[in-house]
């Protein structure tokens, strides 16, 4: 279960302290495979805080951070939920923590199970506010009865209720209505529009599909750090470069007001308490509310460690909770990896690769992570092949890391 990190503690030692009024706190951040956790435990780390990770992979980038005091190596939750509560549990007890923050979709396994974690408290909503929220169909729901636009949208249960539902629409976009980072999604416009075969869609009743109106536009997507439904640290930001037309590898802050006052409507309307995120489409129409997760995302990356931190950890006033436009972060290894499978796309990536920005994963008072990135990446691979198998090729690499911990709903509470 436990394999320390034993030279977390000295080196953080040696790098200095900078601490609240009342002493460091034991964090346990989880699901440290995700660069947006491994950007959370460097923050915490580099703040003054004693920061403990858990996976179900021991290869994770987060678990080997210099600023992770120890890691666990746990059950993956979406297995087996109970010995993964159970686990976290004993960690929770024996490390004497002060704050579990999820960071990934194990949020939903930990919600619906905190009266079993010791009464620790944990960075995250109740089990009824995350489901508002991550299904992709009642999210859609909340945002246009708070008056924000949102693409028309249609829930299938079936097969017949799809082939019913894409008619309606000249161009549309189905996918999951519990999906994540665009790896399973059937559409007719765009690159994407040749990838999923309609006959590969299997919604049922307890794993249903939206369908939705295509709306043209530039993406927008925004993070945030939330208190009891105040957003305490905001960011919003576009991907110049994205890898296969999904997932972002560039990140750059940008202005946009609309999108702060719609994060607020939505989370001032449910309470929500966590990290969340959203994604927008800026088109002639206006700004269209697209879909919520709630957990963090890359976004984190452009927000400093005091600005994450105080919002994390304080009630109190947060200074400049807004990351101005212009502060850029980005994925050399998959500019690196578009070069190679995408050589008409060279010129962009390499004026995206040497055009400044931190990079996410690599630190280089930090560096064990990065070389774990890739380990990290074919081992989920390798376990979660036969899961993967019916999705796009382009797909798999991403599902596979993502498995562990995805939350797909019902069908997961039934089985």
């Amino acid at each position: 279960l436990v394999r320390p990190v034993l030279l977390g503690r000295e080196l953080l030692a040696r790098a200095g302290r900078c601490t609240l009024a009342h002493g460091p706190l034991n964090v346990l951040v989880t699901s440290s495979r995700m660069p947006f956790a491994l950007d959370e435990v460097r923050k915490i780390g580099r703040r003054g805080h004693r920061v403990y990770t858990v996976d179900s992979l021991g290869s994770a980038p987060g678990s080997h951070s210099r600023y992770t005091a120890e890691a666990f190596i746990t059950a993956a939750p979406r297995d087996d939920p109970a010995r993964f509560v159970e686990q976290l549990r004993r960690i929770v007890e024996s490390r004497a923590i002060d704050l579990v923050v999820p960071c990934f979709e194990e949020v939903f396994w930990i919600s619906r199970h905190l009266g079993e974690l010791g009464g620790v408290e944990v960075f995250a909503s109740d089990a009824e506010t995350l489901d508002r929220l991550h299904d992709k169909s009642r999210f859609a729901a909340l945002a246009r009865s708070l008056g924000l636009r949102v693409p028309e949208t249609v829930l299938v249960r079936s097969i017949d209720e799809l082939d019913h539902a894409i008619t309606r629409f000249p161009q549309f976009l189905a996918q999951p209505a519990f999906s994540r980072g665009g790896v399973d999604m059937l559409t007719n416009v765009g690159p994407l529009a040749a990838v999923r075969k309609r006959s590969e869609c299997r919604p049922t009743e307890l794993a249903p599909w939206i369908v939705q109106e295509f709306v043209h536009g530039s993406d927008l997507c925004t993070f945030s750090v939330v208190r009891h439904g105040k957003v305490r640290a905001h960011v919003a930001y576009v991907h110049p470069r994205t890898i296969e037309h999904t997932g972002g590898i560039t990140l750059e802050s940008v202005d946009d007001d609309r999108a702060l006052e719609a994060v607020e409507t939505i989370v001032d309307a449910t309470g929500h308490h966590g990290q969340v995120a959203f994604d927008f489409i800026r088109s002639e129409r206006g700004l269209y509310c697209i879909e919520c997760n709630v957990r963090p995302t890359l976004g984190v990356a452009l927000l400093d460690d005091a600005l994450f931190v105080d919002a994390l950890l304080s009630e109190g006033p947060t200074d400049g909770r807004v990351v101005p436009a212009g502060v850029k972060r980005k994925i050399t290894w998959g500019l690196v990896r578009n070069i190679f499978r995408h050589p008409r796309e060279i010129a962009l990536d390499l004026r995206a690769l040497f055009s400044g920005g931190k990079d996410v994963h690599l630190d280089l008072r930090d560096p064990m992570p990065a070389l774990y990135q890739m380990v990290a990446a074919l081992a989920a691979l390798r376990r979660r092949r036969e899961a993967v198998a019916s999705l796009p090729e382009h797909s798999r690499m991403l599902a596979a890391y993502l498995h562990d911990s995805a939350w797909d709903g019902a069908w997961l509470d039934a089985a």
